[in-house]
Order: structure tokens, then sequence, then C-alpha cells
């Protein structure tokens, strides 16, 4: 079985680690004057050199040479994250004070340090702090803030940096010539951007693209990793800039095509912004502002939809522009035909109106009632406010004469419905697209026991996770397991 290529790159030597030069020249010269600390703590993001640093630094304090085929006994790697309990951190509080086998320096490197428990740091806490003198500690974490201040500050720490993307580049091309891998510089780069600045997951990267054919390009790439091409996002971004909702939705139905999620798009969204506002001055950098925020907490909660819709919906003249293709700060704008609008609904306080939503965003008005009535409702409430759409779809709609009323089985379901703000917005859509409605009830049709099982109510007040859940659904709505 043959070895993983960040495995066979792994750094032996400090002169070897590449992007982390503020550390390996503080480290060779402490090798030079002989002052080596009893503790370091080597903090950043993964893949960035740290176990690599660690190992290597164990190794020069003792004179050891690498050696793949060699592993010193007196050079002790723990992970924390499979022995973080205090019996652990016990048993090796007694095993320092045994002497090195055959060095001159017994050397532990905890890795993933910050993954110990309470008890296990306060049991490391006293050997940290005066261990004896053939014992150095070298601690490792990419989760610096959760390391106890009196552990910090016992160490050395050093913080490794994100690696640069031209460094990656450079070292992912001396790989491919070296495995005689026959790849273009755009594929390489965009294999760097998408390690977001660690060398390892660059590295693995180009191991999984290896084998994708005898000349790997940018398109390869995309497909491999199920990457937007540069061109959609920027017609996404150009039917955003215009106001399109048809075109946007259009080229958001496309990238099904590659496989791509939300959270990658919003990625290739974001950096596509950020390129943008440093290289064109002209862009309204509040409207790029809001978008970029939106696009960063797109998730379970937030579709990438929503957010590029009420984007989309702000652009009503083009003095307010986003970046899209063939507008340059240098250039005279192309004035965009406006095409349709849709004002975001913005939150109200109880007291506050009910929206109003433009006419041309309504569904035909019905004269009477319909089947469809509903569909319609949620149609208008999906482009316009999905947080509430969402709510608004558990329900059932019953219509009769000139009264509407929803029915939700659920109670958290009933409450958010019926908040004020929630409730005038519903209002509003299901009176326009139904006229006849004056009068809208929202209902908790409480399931009975021979519906959802037995009924389970809090045994004691104790018990407060299921009270908490009781709380917020409603204890016909908490099942026996």
């Amino acid at each position: 079985m043959g070895k993983a290529l960040y495995r066979e790159y792994r750094p032996t030597t400090l002169s070897d680690v590449i992007g982390q030069k503020h550390i390996t020249d503080t480290l060779r010269n402490a090798l030079a004057k002989g002052t080596i600390s009893h503790a370091y703590l080597l903090t950043g993001p993964r893949g960035t050199g740290k176990t690599s640093v660690a190992r290597i630094l164990a190794r020069d304090v003792n004179g050891v040479a690498y050696d793949p085929a060699d592993q010193p006994v007196d050079i002790i790697e723990i992970d924390a994250a499979s022995n973080r309990r205090i019996d652990e951190i016990r048993a090796l509080r007694e095993r320092v004070a045994t002497a090195p086998t055959s060095l001159k320096y017994k050397v532990y490197i905890i890795d993933e340090v910050h993954m110990l428990t309470k008890e296990a740091f306060n049991a490391l806490l006293k050997t940290l702090e005066e261990p004896p003198a053939h014992v150095i500690f070298i601690l490792a974490t990419t989760d610096f803030y959760k390391v106890p201040e009196t552990i910090v500050s016992r160490c050395i720490r050093f913080n490794f940096k994100p690696i640069e993307t031209d460094a990656i580049i450079s070292h992912l091309r001396h790989i491919a010539s070296e495995e005689n891998v026959a790849i273009t510089d755009q594929a390489l780069k965009t294999l760097a951007v998408h390690a977001r600045g660690s060398f390892r997951d660059s590295i693995s990267l180009l191991d999984q693209v290896r084998n994708y054919g005898t000349s790997i390009d940018q398109k390869e790439v995309e497909q491999m990793f199920g990457l937007a091409p540069q061109s959609v996002i920027e017609n996404i971004m150009e039917a955003v800039n215009a106001g399109n909702f048809k075109l946007l939705f259009k080229h958001l139905e496309s990238l099904k095509l590659y496989g791509a999620g939300d959270d990658q798009i919003a990625a290739q969204l974001s950096g596509y912004l950020r390129g943008s506002l440093i290289t064109d001055t002209s862009l309204d950098s509040a409207a790029v502002l809001d978008l970029l925020q939106d696009l960063q907490s797109v998730g379970p909660s937030s579709t990438l939809e929503i957010a590029l819709l009420k984007s989309a919906s702000s652009r009503k003249t083009t003095e307010v522009r986003l970046p899209s293709p063939g507008m340059r700060a240098d250039k005279q704008e192309v004035k965009i035909e406006k095409v349709s609008h849709l004002d975001t609904i913005a939150e109200i306080s109880p007291k506050t109106p009910a929206p109003q939503l433009p006419t041309d965003s309504v569904p035909p008005i019905l004269d009477t009632p319909s089947d469809d009535s509903w569909s319609q409702i949620l149609t208008v409430l999906k482009a316009s406010n999905g947080a509430l759409y969402g709510i608004a779809r558990m329900a059932s709609f019953l219509h009769e004469e000139d009264e509407a009323v929803l029915k939700f089985d659920f109670l958290f379901h009933y409450k958010q419905m019926s908040e004020p703000r929630n409730k005038a917005i519903l209002n509003d859509v299901v009176k326009r697209v139904v006229p006849a409605v004056k009068t809208i009830k929202i209902e908790h049709s409480a399931r009975t026991q021979k519906d959802v099982g037995p009924i389970v109510a809090p045994k004691k007040s104790s018990d407060a996770t299921l009270s908490n859940i009781t709380n917020i659904f409603g204890p016909s709505e908490v099942l026996e397991s």
C-alpha cells in the first residue's frame, strides 16, 4: 500500500518547514545557544506544521537525525483526544520521573492538548511547572482558547499562521513535479485556495486528484470537488446586481449540475465579493458587506437562495452596485434594465403595521375560494420571508366564507406564527391572495393520545432536560422512548 503524499513530504528538518520562519528561526537560535525551555505550546490552524515541528524539535534537542524507520522510545507522542482523563495524566506523571533510556532528554508531545479534562489539566499543572531536568513537554492545539491560562503561562508559546496561497502553490508544484503529475497552475491555485491555508489539506487534495487523468486542469478540479465554475459565480452576481429574479433562479438551478452545496457556493461568492472590494473602488461597500454577512450565515436556518434574493431585491437602481462581469471602476457603468423586485420585509415590532408587499409580487387574486389558494399563499411567503414560509408550510389551511383557519399540530409552530409580527405579515399575504377573507385564526390542534402515544409529563422538577422540552413543544409532543 502506498504512503499518502502528506506523509511522504512531511518536513524532516526546521529548514524544510515552509511559511513559519518566525518560529523556525527562533528555535534554530535557541538550539544553537542551548537555551531550550522545559515546555512549549504550539498553536494555530490545522495542517500548518505544529506536529511536524514538535517531532523535529524533539529530535534536534537530542541530536538525533530523522529516520522514518526509527522512533526513539524516549520521544513519546500522546493523543489527548483519546487520553484525556485524569488517570492517563497521573500515569504520565509517574513515568516522567524515570530517566531517559538512550537520549539526553525524554520528550513528551501531547497533541490536541485542549481535549484534556479540567481534572487532567490540574494533574498536569504541577509536573509542567517543575518537571525533572531530563524532561521536555511540547503541547500542540488547534483551539488555544480552550487551554487554561495556568498551563499557557508555564510554556513558551509559538503561534503558527495559515500558509500563504503562493507558498502552497509553489510547494504543490514541486510535489507534482516529483510525482510526475501533469497539472496546470490554475488548477494548483484552486487546490491551494480550497485548502484555506493548510499545507496538509492542500497536499491531500493533490493526492486525491493526481489519478483523475493524464493531464489535470481547472475543469477537472472543479468537477472533483463540486465547485461551481467562475463563470457561474459571475452570472449569479450579475443577476443579483440587476435584481433579476428569473435569471437568478435559473443560475441557482444550474448549480445542481455541479453538485455544489449551499455552503460551498456561499464560500465561493464570498471570495468573489472580497476580491472585488479590493480591485473595484466604485462598488457600494455597504451593500457588499450586507451580502457578505448574509452569506457567512448560510446554514440550515438561512438558505443561500434567501440571502441572494434579499440582496437582489434591494438593487433598485444602478447607483447601488455590486460586482458583476464586464463592469470595472475605470469604465462607465452600463445601465441594467430593471426586471422586477420584491421589497425585503423588515422586522417589525408588535405595534408596527403589517408591511405591504408590492402588488407585482403576488399571484393573481382569487375572487372565490380555490383548492390552490394555500399553495399561492405559500409561494408569496417563500419569495418574501423564508423563515415565515418554513413555519407556515407546517399548517393545514381551512377556508370557509370570510374566515381562514391555520391549524398547527406542533405547539412550537403555533407559538411562532402567533407572534404579532409574524401574524401581521401572514394577514397581509392571505388577504391579498384571497380578498374574501376577513378573519384569520391560528389554532393549535393538539393531537390525541391515540395519534402520538402515551403523554409523558416531567416526573420531577430535577429532570431539567425533559422539563425544557415540554416547555418548548408542550407535553403532548414528548413521546416515550
